[in-house]
């Protein structure tokens, strides 16, 4: 893959220099300011949630999410150890809430004790769920919405939740047939 993106970074590279030699300094200056500003904006919402789930787990509300999703966890994953139902429930809503780079660290740390429990089943939906993952908001994508001047992001958040909570739901079916 890496070698795709780079022919294809060196032949529009090329093309420019090429066709108008005189905007490739102009075009890169503008490329760099515009994805300085959203590393810089999704930075910004990274670190709200990842202030907010230190907190989760500093408070011991852990416990009482992976009780709240206990039900799902069995019903998808079957039975795993009470540790491993705590990230698997800080992944879930970390997803939910449509951060997923705050995701996953916990689906790591997660397949990490599936690993050790010998659940090969449970990794598979972890990893579907995860790759899918429904989002009842999808935070990064309305950032990235109002940084580019929508007025009202939140029209985002129905197609969002239809088109993750079909996806997701193809990929368990799929994870309980293939089993």
């Amino acid at each position: 893959m890496n070698v795709i993106f780079t022919a294809i970074l060196i032949s529009s590279i090329l093309t420019l220099i090429i066709f108008n030699p005189s905007s490739v300094l102009l075009t890169f200056s503008t490329a760099v300011e515009k994805s300085t500003k959203l590393c810089i904006s999704l930075l910004c919402v990274y670190v709200v949630w990842c202030g907010f789930s230190a907190l989760i787990e500093k408070s011991s509300l852990t416990s009482k999410l992976s009780r709240l999703f206990s039900p799902i966890i069995k019903l998808l994953f079957g039975k795993v150890s009470l540790k491993t139902k705590e990230l698997i429930s800080m992944n879930l809503s970390c997803n939910l809430l449509g951060v997923g780079g705050l995701a996953t660290p916990y689906a790591i740390d997660a397949f990490k004790y599936l690993e050790e429990e010998n659940n090969e089943h449970a990794k598979n939906v972890l990893f579907v769920i995860s790759a899918t993952s429904i989002q009842l908001l999808p935070t990064s994508v309305m950032q990235l919405l109002t940084q580019n001047g929508e007025p009202n992001a939140s029209y985002i958040i129905i197609p969002s939740l239809i088109a993750t909570a079909i996806s997701t739901t193809i990929g368990i079916i799929l994870c309980k047939v293939f089993k």
